[in-house]
């Protein structure tokens, strides 16, 4: 026999049992709290959809004030829309070029750090060639 008390075990069940109700009530709760910030999450990105779509359209309604003011400055109606659209072309393939270029990998790597790095090794290899205790 043991020297355990009578009532232990229901005592250890009932540790048991409120720890799992615990556990279980947690996992409720987080999945209660994702599930609010999926929430969030879609209706933000659907009001960047919205702003989009609305910026699209600012930006066709300037294009064509653009083009009648290309036709009052003198070109002929015909020719308007294409002068702003290659315009428009020759920008938007400059921001592009500039923001692939931004991207490039080569220039994502910290180079100044790992120099600096290359030079504090450098630094340390020679301090301890010339430890006298070495």
């Amino acid at each position: 026999m043991t020297d355990r008390p009578q009532g232990q075990p229901s005592d250890l069940a009932e540790v048991l049992r409120l720890g799992t109700a615990l556990v279980q009530d947690e996992l409720a709760l987080a999945r209660a709290e994702l599930a609010a910030n999926l929430r969030g999450a879609l209706i933000g990105a659907g009001l960047i959809v919205a702003a989009t779509l609305l910026l699209l359209v600012g930006l066709i309604l300037l294009a064509d004030a653009a083009v009648l003011a290309v036709i009052v400055a003198g070109v002929p109606p015909l020719y308007a829309p294409l002068v702003v659209g290659l315009v428009t072309i020759c920008l938007a393939g400059l921001l592009l070029w500039r923001g692939l270029a931004a991207l490039n990998p080569a220039r994502l790597v910290p180079s100044r750090a790992a120099a600096q790095l290359r030079r504090d090794a450098q630094i340390l290899k020679e301090m301890i060639s010339h430890d006298p205790q070495a």
